[in-house]
């Protein structure tokens, strides 16, 4: 199914999802097999983020796995740091909402200054 992950700086990559969770919001990661990871700390689901050529290399140890053309676009972003959260959006929603969620996502370790 179509779909695309929203990046905290605001950035947008589109590709295919297969799996059987609904919208991921968690953290960005490298995986030892060189895909990206998004991981929810809320409620422990994962998405593995993959180059759209490389369907075969789908993860059985994730919630689901996102295969992307931009792929080296987004390695390049969460690598110097630019990209720290993501959502995975498979919902018909505006896409403003799903970046009011990225934007505003506090981490667990973060502080909330009162």
């Amino acid at each position: 199914m179509k779909g695309y992950i929203v990046l905290n700086n605001g950035m947008v990559v589109n590709g295919t999802f297969e799996g059987k969770t609904a919208n991921v919001l968690g953290s960005l990661s490298f995986a030892n097999d060189g895909s990206i990871s998004i991981h929810c700390d809320s409620n422990g689901s994962c998405v593995t983020v993959h180059k759209a050529s490389s369907p075969s290399e789908a993860s059985a140890s994730s919630n689901g796995d996102f295969f992307t053309e931009s792929f080296d676009l987004l390695a390049s972003k969460v690598n110097s740091g630019q990209a720290k959260l993501a959502k995975l959006v498979i919902d018909d929603l505006p896409l403003d909402y799903h970046l009011y969620d990225v934007k505003t996502f506090l981490v667990e370790s973060q502080l909330i200054a009162s």
